[in-house]
């Protein structure tokens, strides 16, 4: 039996523009995993700049840190077992494209949606987004 984790997914502003909120949560409790909370909200470039931190060295790092911020984005806790790799599941990769990236995703930008890949990312990102206070 695995272990009760907590992950976040984050649905990004073209995810939200194109009215998949519903859908996504159908796909997040059909993973038998439970929303503990959600929020939409805009963040700040800084908040963006901060989650996406990683890709820093990439070419399109600007492009998608002004993406992140420009509109609403909605923000999924989750818990449940195995969570993380569920909300991984549920997101699928970019190559080859899966999941909800295979169905909805524009772009390496305009892909839909963000989930960690660690606990302890899920917790960094977590405190990060849903105590910011933009």
């Amino acid at each position: 039996m695995c272990a009760v984790e907590r992950s976040m997914l984050l649905v990004k502003p073209d995810g939200v523009a194109k009215g998949l909120v519903d859908r996504i949560r159908e796909l997040i409790v059909a993973a038998q995993l439970r929303v503990v909370e959600e929020r939409r909200k805009t963040i700040t470039v800084a908040t963006a700049t901060e989650l996406y931190r990683e890709f820093s060295h990439r070419d399109y790092f600007p492009e998608l840190v002004e993406f992140m911020a420009s509109a609403p984005l909605h923000i999924f806790i989750v818990e449940g077992e195995d969570a993380i790799r569920k909300v991984r599941e549920i997101i699928g990769k970019r190559e080859p494209a899966s999941g909800i990236r295979m169905l909805w995703a524009e772009s390496i930008i305009r892909n839909v949606a963000h989930g960690p890949h660690t606990p302890a990312e899920s917790e960094e990102q977590t405190r990060l987004l849903m105590e910011e206070g933009s």
